[in-house]
């Protein structure tokens, strides 16, 4: 269900641009959607889990650092509110080429973003969660 008053479309823009900030592997832009805060979290595929915003743009510099290039195709994208809380979830289908000679390679990951009012009434990113699906694509 969606609250009166509630932008569902506003969470799903605020969705797409966070995919938008990671494609252009820009950490200013990343940074600017987060909600900078001790509580914030995020799991990239096959990672431990990270707490703190200095540790999430930690692991996001990581990403950037060895990636070339990385490109997402979003399915399955469900906004939902949990009281004051934007919960998307989706399918990420990602082509990303790493550095160091790894070449291209595709992915598939389960995705929870978790975002909350900020400043202005945007949303901002709380949590980031991706699981890698573990089959032959």
């Amino acid at each position: 269900m969606n609250p009166a008053g509630v932008d569902l479309a506003g969470l799903e823009r605020a969705h797409e641009t966070f995919y938008a900030a990671v494609e252009a592997l820009d950490i200013e832009r990343l940074a600017a959607l987060w909600a900078q805060r001790d509580d914030a979290w995020c799991t990239q595929p096959g990672w431990d889990t990270v707490v703190g915003w200095e540790a999430v743009r930690g692991s996001w510099e990581r990403v950037i650092a060895t990636t070339e290039f990385i490109e997402f195709i979003v399915t399955d994208v469900r906004p939902r509110m949990l009281g004051d809380v934007g919960v998307v979830t989706c399918t990420e289908w990602v082509l990303k080429r790493s550095g160091a000679g790894r070449g291209i390679g595709p992915g598939q990951a389960m995705v929870t973003n978790v975002f909350v009012p900020g400043a202005g009434r945007r949303w901002r990113i709380l949590g980031h969660h991706a699981s890698p699906v573990l089959r032959r694509l």
